[in-house]
């Protein structure tokens, strides 16, 4: 617990609050207390919860992540990530942001209009010339016209050479 943070009369401060979702799949209630010099309420109880892997998500995908593992520099390499429309309706997935073409030089959504329950792949190039070391991307997407279904997907490895 951290102690000691004294906030004036008329001033603010901030909680920050950061919840890693990686392979984590159950409902998570955390409470942080803060200290007050108000003798009608002497402390203040903040509760968090956060429902991780909600069952409810409209757009799943599998693998967790588009993970290259290690690979050696200019090494032909894909990854191939399955989303299912969870949806009660039909979507059509549209991009919201790309993979950064250092690191997937392309990619090809099989089929981006899909009937509730229906599957389809994403398929990530690995790009020629990345440099070696650590590389982390994303692609985000939704479909057209519900934002409540964007998802992220991590891209990862480790280039070696």
């Amino acid at each position: 617990m951290t102690r000691g943070i004294v906030i004036p009369p008329g001033a603010g401060s901030s909680l920050d609050i950061t919840l890693s979702t990686a392979k984590c799949k159950e409902t998570l209630v955390k409470y942080a207390y803060m200290d007050s010099n108000d003798p009608a309420k002497p402390q203040y109880e903040i509760r968090v919860k956060a429902v991780l892997d909600n069952p409810k998500q409209m757009l799943n995908y599998a693998p967790l992540f588009a993970d290259f593992g290690q690979i050696a520099k200019g090494a032909k390499a894909e990854r191939t990530i399955k989303l299912t429309n969870n949806n009660p309706f039909d979507v059509k997935l549209v991009v919201i942001d790309s993979p950064d073409q250092k690191y997937v030089s392309k990619y090809k959504i099989k089929d981006t209009e899909l009937k509730s329950g229906e599957s389809t792949e994403i398929v990530f190039t690995l790009a020629d010339n990345i440099h070696s070391g650590i590389f982390y991307t994303s692609i985000t997407l939704e479909g057209e016209g519900k934002p409540e279904t964007r998802i992220s997907i991590t891209i990862k490895g480790v280039t070696i050479g």
